[in-house]
């Protein structure tokens, strides 16, 4: 008779692709009566709803059911058996021999630190221990961390709590207790919060080298900047915190993830957000790169651009604009720098920033073909928009500005007169691109 293991048995059958996405997805809760409050009020409660919404692609599907994999294993192996758990909560040191920690990385504003949010909702919940002769003892599967902006502060780490995040103090990791408690695994994010000190990346890299040693696999989330740095380090530390990494995305712009996403963005002011996900798909992608927190920040500034033109709501037109806008400039130049590294065109003499470069060169998109011919469509149907303006009369300029801009009573929004694509070369498009671009920052 197979005897009962808690801390194997917590974890049950393995979740179905299904079951993760109907735990971990947040629908969008829709804003009710937006258009009555005052414009900037409104334009922030878009963008707070909008970030919100967490739709699980099928890539962080699988990212987090080879996590709770992980933390499986960890159990099966480091809680054998409850004769094996009572002899090592006795001992000075408890658990298993360290592993090489788990890199989750990928462009900022990609979603990493929302999956591991999510990671908690498919994570075994925090039960009692049943132990013969020993009361008030817990089995805690998931242990999540951040780290502290400030290096000197008196801890480094802050830990999730019921009350919100609360201060480590040094010493605070501790392989007897987090193994007594039944840890499984240990994620930790907001590493890149030290990295401007000079030495900074040196505390980061021996507050993971610590954590590491605790025993329970360990998941830190790093942007690129972070990556690259981690790089310059020495080669054991290299090889002990790059070993492993999983890299997160942006989803294609062709793809049903993407589609679904931007659906149950829309769902979130449906008659404020009119836009057709399966229509528009590509050109939202091209203005955003396929990252989340550009499409929230292009959705709440074309919605301010609608308001202060007097309208209550916004389609693509008003998100063309916004894309062309100074509010969206830093995210506009990630964009268009992502672009030129999807074509092949850094540029003579310049360097692409490393917060937008991927720290592995083996690591490429399946999709990534797909990508830069529809990058290359989008900047080819921009050219044209661009090289019809600038070929127009100032009055016929300005006719087209108002037929632009102007709403009408019949249609949602109004359409852009475009010329019949032309058949431009790879070659031919990127010389051109570089004068597109300072066009269109005036």
């Amino acid at each position: 008779m197979k005897q009962e293991n808690p801390w194997t048995d917590r974890f049950g059958p393995a979740l179905t692709d299904v079951q993760i996405r109907e735990r971990v997805r947040v629908d969008a809760r829709p804003l009710e009566d937006l258009t009555k409050l005052p414009a900037e009020q409104a334009v922030t409660a878009l963008g707070e709803r909008l970030a919100q919404v967490f739709v699980p692609t099928a890539q962080v599907v699988s990212v987090l059911a080879g996590f709770v994999g992980m933390a499986r294993a960890y159990s099966t192996s480091a809680f054998p058996s409850m004769g094996h758990y009572v002899r090592q909560i006795y001992q000075a040191q408890s658990g298993e021999a360290s592993r090489l920690p788990t890199c989750l990385t990928g462009l900022a504003g990609v979603g990493k630190s929302e999956l591991l949010k999510a990671l908690a909702k498919v994570m075994p919940e925090d039960a009692e221990l049943c132990v013969p002769g020993h009361s008030g003892l817990r089995a805690t599967s998931l242990l999540s961390f951040v780290m502290q902006s400030q290096v000197g502060a008196p801890g480094v780490l802050r830990q999730r709590t019921v009350q919100g995040w609360a201060d480590l103090p040094r010493g605070g990791l501790n392989a007897h207790n987090i193994y007594r408690d039944g840890v499984s695994l240990m994620t930790a994010d907001e590493f890149q919060a030290v990295t401007a000190g000079g030495s900074a990346n040196a505390v980061a890299t021996k507050t993971l080298l610590q954590m590491a040693q605790v025993g329970p696999p360990l998941v830190y989330c790093a942007n690129y900047s972070l990556v690259h740095s981690l790089l310059k380090r020495p080669q054991q530390d290299r090889q002990r915190l790059l070993s492993n990494s999983v890299i997160i995305h942006p989803e294609a712009p062709d793809s049903d993830d993407w589609r679904t996403t931007l659906a149950e963005l829309s769902k979130v002011a449906p008659r404020v957000i009119r836009i057709d996900p399966e229509r528009d798909a590509g050109d939202i992608h091209g203005y955003t790169a396929g990252i989340k927190r550009s499409v929230i920040a292009l959705l709440s500034t074309a919605y301010r651009l609608a308001r202060a033109s007097g309208r209550d709501h916004f389609g693509m037109v008003e998100i063309q604009q916004a894309y062309a806008s100074a509010e969206y400039w830093t995210h506009r130049s990630d964009v268009e720098e992502l672009t030129r590294q999807a074509l092949g065109n850094s540029g003579r003499g310049r360097r692409a920033p490393l917060d937008l470069v991927c720290p592995f060169p083996g690591a490429r998109l399946p999709q990534k073909v797909v990508v830069a011919d529809k990058m290359i469509e989008s900047y080819e149907d921009r050219l044209n928009e661009e090289h019809l303006r600038s070929s127009l009369t100032r009055d016929e300029r300005e006719g087209l500005k108002a037929r632009v801009v102007a709403p009408t009573a019949k249609k949602a929004s109004a359409s852009v007169t475009r010329l019949p694509r032309r058949g431009s070369r790879k070659d031919e498009l990127l010389a051109g691109q570089a004068d597109f671009l300072s066009d269109l920052r005036r």
